[in-house]
């Protein structure tokens, strides 16, 4: 189980599959939230968290997630131009 500060931004990726392959891919950019703010609820997630993105299908979830490596590889300007503080940094 992992626990996020309040404000902290995380991605929360799930998908399911059968015996004829993926039936379902699914990625959910998600804000933490502070106790008392008013919250979405998310499969897996407790109590839930403010749902800044919902994608669905595994091409475009593939695509977000060649975006958030390009954000986040090393050297590129653009995690330094508008840093997200708490980012993916999960407390246990």
């Amino acid at each position: 189980m992992l626990s996020f500060r309040p404000g902290s931004t995380f991605a929360f990726v799930r998908w399911a599959s059968n015996d004829f392959g993926t039936i379902i891919s699914r990625i959910d950019i998600v804000c933490a939230v502070r106790p008392g703010d008013a919250y979405q609820t998310l499969p897996f997630a407790r109590p839930g968290g403010d749902i800044l993105l919902k994608i669905e299908g595994w091409p475009k979830v593939q695509q977000v997630l060649r975006h958030i490596d390009a954000v986040e590889a090393p050297g590129s300007t653009l995690a330094r131009s508008a840093p997200i503080t708490g980012a993916m940094s999960p407390t246990v």
